[in-house]
């Protein structure tokens, strides 16, 4: 991160679909947020509908959805307490054409 040197950034580990670290994640923050980047998410098995099974589909969509929203949720008030700030929301090309993965990445 020698590149971002000058920029205070706070990685991201663990299950960030949990609310606890979503709340370690803005803790860590310090009460600001300039920025947040929603770039990370899971792939599935590539599996057709029929073949999916709800452990996969929930794991997928607590990763790539819920997670999402419950990050962004938290940061926002930061962001308009402070009156700036920016989400980036980043989708892969599933977004785009319904056959680039599994039904439950598509449809994440």
């Amino acid at each position: 991160m020698a590149e971002n040197a000058g920029l205070d950034l706070v990685p991201v580990a663990g299950d960030i679909s949990a609310e606890e670290t979503v709340a370690a994640v803005v803790a860590a923050a310090g009460g600001r947020v300039d920025a947040l980047a929603n770039v990370a998410g899971i792939m599935d098995n590539f599996a057709p509908i029929h073949e999916v099974d709800d452990d996969l589909w929930g794991r997928v969509f607590r990763i790539n959805v819920t997670a999402l929203m419950r990050l962004t949720r938290a940061v926002v008030p930061l962001m308009l307490e402070a009156g700036t700030g920016s989400v980036v929301n980043v989708a892969s090309e599933a977004g785009l054409r319904g056959s680039a993965a599994g039904a439950a990445y598509t449809a994440s």
